[in-house]
């Protein structure tokens, strides 16, 4: 694994090994993960099982997080590759666990980002992939302020 030096803003020289990519998995908001209260199961084990069996700690980090926003369309995931954010919604079923992991090892072995494949495209949410979902997103970003406590 390449590692990079980088000074930090102390001075220090550090050595850090840059990933390809991180997948942030909204686990510990108040809606993501909560069935008992009308949203998508809680899958964050699947996701560990899913990024350990496949080895991907080396090149590609998993973040299990607070609230992502995006609560109407939980479970969100968050996957970041070579700087690209791609968000996913609606993320409920095994299925499309297994799905993403076989998008992220497709890309780790390409070493670059790929098209996404049509198992996981109905669950993106980009202007790009979706066009048409761009009064959606405009609708979700709303207001500039914050709204905290957002989940109900």
């Amino acid at each position: 694994m390449k590692k990079t030096r980088i000074q930090r803003l102390d001075g220090k020289k550090v050595d850090v090994v840059l990933h390809l990519g991180n997948v942030f998995v909204c686990s510990h908001g108040l809606c993501c993960g909560k069935a008992e209260r009308g949203y998508g199961p809680d899958l964050r084990e699947l996701h560990q099982a899913e990024w350990h069996r496949r080895k991907l700690g080396q090149t590609v980090y998993l973040t299990p997080s607070g609230c992502l926003g995006l609560c109407a369309l939980g479970n969100t995931v968050l996957l970041i590759f070579q700087g690209k954010p791609l968000w996913f919604h609606s993320f409920n079923t095994a299925e499309q666990v297994s799905a993403l992991y076989d998008y992220i090892e497709a890309m780790v072995k390409a070493k670059q980002l790929l098209p996404v494949p049509d198992t996981l495209r109905d669950s993106v949410l980009d202007r790009e992939v979706h066009p048409d979902m761009a009064s959606l997103v405009a609708a979700l970003e709303g207001p500039s302020e914050p709204r905290i406590g957002a989940c109900k």
